[in-house]
């Protein structure tokens, strides 16, 4: 508070102090409100498997709440997770944001998310905020966005395709096996079985285990198989197999089959 003084007065022979008071506050004023106002104010997206689009899209409806038209309105993603969620276009093409977006008008921002495969661990949260900049403004309107990590054991795929191999040119596919559960997990790769099993081989690189020696697998740690085809003989066409990884946690066996497939020329 700041006080200001007056003056000293004489009024016959009495001395009288005349005094002004100012009062000045200190406060900060509050900030002023961009035009631009978004419903919900943040997104929280559920579990998702690792690397898959958890489920459909979120949104989020911005509206005009200024007297002046707004151009250029142009969402990103950003902070930590930012690779986890992705910007798509709405479900209905007459909810996308126009150019301007007259005052009182309204439009929608979806987003997806998809945790990747090898940084998410069980029971963590990732998040990331959607900047939606417009003209004129100078401050980007921000959404939170959060998503739940899956607590599951993640596959990199569930069908592996070899491409064309000769005998003298095998190929190879790697399959990678990431434990995002919240304990450990013993892991086996089974012989490939099915038509052409005798030319699959998954253990010139696999540190998955086998039937006779399944390995461990740590909370968030990964191992992989890498799978090899050698055709048995020239122009064989294409070749199929089926490979099983069985899986066990706190004793409760489960299997993933996964799909072979490739030529041979």
């Amino acid at each position: 508070m700041k006080l200001a003084l007056g003056s000293v007065v004489i009024v016959g022979d009495q001395i009288q102090y005349l005094q002004r008071v100012q009062i000045q506050s200190s406060a900060t004023p509050p900030a002023a409100t961009g035009p631009l106002g978004a419903k919900p104010s943040s997104l929280s997206f559920t579990s998702a498997t690792n690397g898959v689009t958890s489920g459909d899209a979120q949104s989020i409806t911005l509206t005009n709440n200024g007297t002046t038209p707004l151009t250029a309105i142009t969402p990103q993603i950003a902070g930590t997770n930012k690779d986890d969620f992705k910007l798509v276009q709405p479900v209905n093409a007459a909810d996308a944001c126009p150019s301007p977006l007259a005052p009182s008008g309204t439009c929608k921002i979806s987003v997806t998310y998809g945790p990747p495969s090898t940084t998410v661990g069980a029971g963590s949260t990732r998040t990331a905020d959607l900047q939606i900049s417009y003209d004129p403004g100078s401050t980007p309107l921000a959404v939170a966005l959060s998503g739940a990590a899956s607590d599951t054991v993640y596959f990199s795929a569930t069908a592996l395709s070899l491409g064309t191999a000769t005998t003298a040119k095998p190929s190879t596919e790697t399959l990678t096996i990431t434990n995002f559960k919240d304990t450990a997990v013993t892991l086996s790769v089974a012989n490939p079985t099915g038509t052409n099993a005798a030319e699959f081989t998954p253990y010139s690189n696999n540190n998955c285990g086998t039937a006779a020696a399944p390995v461990p697998v740590a909370i968030n740690q990964s191992c992989s198989v890498k799978v090899t085809l050698t055709p048995a003989a020239a122009g064989e066409g294409a070749r199929s197999a089926t490979m099983t990884v069985t899986y066990t946690i706190s004793g409760a066996a489960q299997t993933q089959t996964v799909s072979l497939t490739g030529t041979g020329q």
